[in-house]
């Protein structure tokens, strides 16, 4: 499926810290199984190497990271801060000739409750910076929003919450791939569902594209 690029690489809010450390995971690098494709994805996702994660999934590889762009100075900052308190721990790891299953279990801040928080305290900040004509009105409201954007998602009352996740593999070229399905983009959100979330989409067409790539 692509939904996984279209949620994760669109956003870019999120959110994988490697499992094992680096030398592990490059000592294991030459052996073929699903396990490895997993933590070679996450590896370079935690490092925000988003293009060359993007590599393992199997997608269609012309889908570009644009959200990302858009986020502001404190926004990428939180994300960077939400990749550091995400982690994952693989259970499991099996194949069936092409096919292959990598059980996971996924820590994240708690989405939910951060959502519902972001949207009470720091939504109409946002819309509010976003509107204003006025260069220098506008720079201060945003520069507003981003401090207390970082000082909610740090604030030490969010909580961490675990998924056990499926991920499903296929194997094409004699390499493993990973199939997106839509419990992994949630479990690395922290539980929130991701529809509920501002893609920064502008114009129908995109909008209905990245519509179409999340529910293939």
């Amino acid at each position: 499926m692509k939904r996984l690029t279209a949620i994760i690489l669109s956003l870019g809010i999120i959110f994988a810290l490697i499992g094992c450390g680096n030398e592990e995971v490059k000592e294991k690098t030459n052996k073929n199984i699903p396990e490895n494709t997993v933590n070679a994805f996450f590896a370079d996702f935690k490092k925000g190497n988003f293009e060359k994660a993007k590599g393992y999934l199997l997608v269609n590889k012309d889908i570009k990271a644009k959200g990302y762009n858009n986020f502001t100075n404190g926004e990428k900052e939180a994300i960077k801060y939400w990749i550091e308190k995400t982690g994952y721990e693989i259970k499991s790891s099996e194949e069936n000739g092409d096919e292959g299953k990598v059980i996971v279990k996924i820590a994240a801040l708690d989405g939910e409750k951060i959502y519902k928080g972001y949207v009470e305290n720091l939504k109409e900040l946002k819309i509010k910076a976003s509107s204003e004509k006025d260069k220098d009105k506008k720079e201060e409201y945003f520069n507003e929003y981003d401090k207390k954007l970082i000082e909610f998602i740090k604030s030490k009352n969010n909580e961490i919450v675990t998924n056990k996740v499926d991920i499903n593999l296929k194997k094409q070229d004699d390499k493993w791939f990973i199939i997106g399905n839509k419990d992994l983009v949630k479990a690395l959100y922290g539980g929130l569902n991701p529809e509920k979330l501002n893609f920064y989409i502008k114009g129908k067409e995109d909008t209905k594209e990245w519509r179409k790539l999340y529910y293939h």
